[in-house]
């Protein structure tokens, strides 16, 4: 069986048809705190991760979707003020990423 696909951090786009989201994880969030998006090409926030600041609250839970969310317009956009950002896509690739 093959690995999930997954978008790597900052900025970061996959394209392609019957793309959904099956995971999204924030690892390492800025210690000053921020905010990380996922959003599909017609716009739609798909998830929303907010951390206040390391000391200022616990760090941003995985946000798991079960089924996965299909995507509108054939693409998935991340953004992320700083950390390790995953997006894990359902479908398996043969080099795992």
């Amino acid at each position: 069986m093959g690995q999930p696909i997954v978008l790597r951090p900052g900025q970061t786009t996959a394209v392609g048809s019957g793309l959904a989201v099956a995971r999204v994880i924030w690892h390492e969030p800025p210690a000053a705190g921020g905010t990380a998006t996922v959003r599909d090409a017609a716009g739609n926030v798909i998830a929303q991760l907010f951390y206040a600041g390391r000391g200022k609250g616990p760090e941003p839970q995985p946000v798991t979707f079960n089924p996965p969310v299909q995507v509108q317009g054939g693409a998935v956009h991340s953004f992320s003020s700083g950390g390790h950002l995953q997006v894990h896509l359902q479908g398996a690739s043969g080099s795992g990423f």
